[in-house]
């Protein structure tokens, strides 16, 4: 599962990562501060809130765009290798792709967007959970 889980401390307003395959300890504590002891001080969510801007706006190359033929093309240059999750989602926030791509250095990863038509945003998030956006335009 590349999605990862986050303890939420909204007193701390801090994220914890929560391990799937080993145990996971929380140290926390309950102050005089009555808002450090509510019942939903604490949720779990998955993958990191918010879009982390990129150091550098080419480090991900979309082309073409507008996006021809239904293939969509992504030149990630000087970002490490590994399992990156690609989320294609409309303007409502609704996912209309999802894809898992194993980032090779220097090797541009093509797939189709499946008969999509219309103005997309395309979320690229990374092994460390550094999430990037792009708008794309599928013709």
């Amino acid at each position: 599962m590349l999605e990862r889980a986050y303890l939420k401390d909204n007193y701390l307003n801090s994220y914890t990562p929560i391990s799937f395959d080993k145990g996971t300890k929380i140290n926390f504590a309950v102050t005089t501060d009555s808002l450090s002891s509510p019942a939903d001080r604490f949720s779990i969510v998955f993958s990191r809130p918010g879009v982390v801007a990129s150091q550098n706006d080419h480090d991900i190359i979309v082309y073409p765009n507008p996006v021809k033929n239904g293939k969509i093309s992504l030149l990630m240059k000087d970002l490490p290798t590994g399992i990156y999750f690609v989320r294609i989602v409309n303007m409502l926030g609704q996912p209309a792709e999802l894809k898992y791509i194993n980032h090779t250095l220097g090797n541009p990863e093509t797939f189709n967007t499946n008969n999509l038509k219309g103005i997309f945003m395309l979320e690229i998030t990374g092994p460390d959970l550094t999430r990037q956006s792009k708008k794309i335009i599928i013709d």
